[in-house]
């Protein structure tokens, strides 16, 4: 710190006596203040702090050794330690040229990977179960892992965005779920993006002024085996340990109930949507 001040006010002292101008002070200065790094590099370029003009990415680039052609995934882990977890993932990811660990929020870590040269998506998925796995192994904590799309280039932007936006729809609509990417959300990126008032209008449509299915946990479990074993009496029964003809018993008592007979297609949707509107809702 003292050698920073040192040569700040050596350098005021030379633009005072006008051997080098004001521009060329400050870029002085900021050069010396930023103690470059490749994970300030991307924090910056995250919060919008680089220009993504051609030039200022290409001088950063280069004197971090970065490959600008790279293509990038973007990751955020969900972890009580994410400390730990940051510590543990390195050891498994220890180029920083190829992989960057960003903090995010108290209880999430960010993780930038280059992406492979094939097979970009079978590997992104590979990754984020690798990452589930090993921090449940080694930390004995449940963890969630959301991931972007491949960004093509380094402004990664928009993919930390996509990473982010994963995360909060798998941990909304699919808890039994440890990892997503933003490619493979379905139903539960459409909800996302529907706006709150539409999603009560639906529920009043189908529940009433209240809007609200009111189910039990007993008959959560029972739907939410029933679509898991897609709409199969038999399976389903026996994942639930009942004989068939009492699982028939809760299914017609659920249609007197909800107004929905789901051992019918149609209706087995409409329920399952009216579940995932009335969780965004409550969320």
């Amino acid at each position: 710190m003292d050698r920073t001040k040192r040569l700040e006010t050596a350098l005021r002292d030379l633009e005072e006596a006008g051997r080098i101008g004001s521009a060329e002070v400050e870029y002085l200065l900021e050069a010396m203040q930023q103690e470059d790094s490749i994970e300030q590099f991307f924090e910056e370029l995250l919060h919008g702090r680089i220009s993504v003009n051609e030039n200022d990415l290409i001088r950063r680039a280069k004197k971090l050794n970065l490959d600008l052609e790279a293509k990038w995934i973007v990751y955020h882990i969900q972890t009580a330690y994410p400390a730990e977890a940051r510590e543990l993932l390195g050891q498994m990811y220890s180029d920083p040229q190829e992989a960057v660990f960003l903090d995010g929020s108290p209880e999430m870590l960010r993780l930038l990977l280059m992406a492979a040269e094939k097979d970009v998506e079978q590997q992104a998925k590979e990754t984020a179960e690798q990452i589930v796995s090993m921090i449940n192994t080694e930390l004995m904590e449940k963890v969630y892992v959301g991931y972007s799309d491949v960004c093509e280039t380094i402004t990664l932007q928009d993919a930390d965005a996509k990473a982010g936006m994963a995360l909060e729809i798998l941990r909304t609509f699919y808890e039994e779920r440890l990892e997503a990417g933003y490619g493979s959300l379905g139903i539960g990126r459409l909800i996302y993006s529907i706006q709150k008032e539409d999603c009560e209008a639906f529920l009043e449509e189908y529940f009433g002024e209240k809007h609200e299915l009111e189910l039990s946990e007993e008959e959560l479990q029972t739907v939410n085996k029933f679509f898991e074993k897609n709409l199969n009496i038999s399976e389903t029964a026996r994942d639930l340990f009942m004989h068939r003809n009492t699982l028939v018993y809760h299914l017609e008592k659920l249609q007197k109930k909800t107004g929905l007979d789901i051992r019918r297609f149609d209706d087995a949707m409409t329920l399952k949507i009216a579940l995932m509107v009335e969780r965004f809702i409550e969320k």
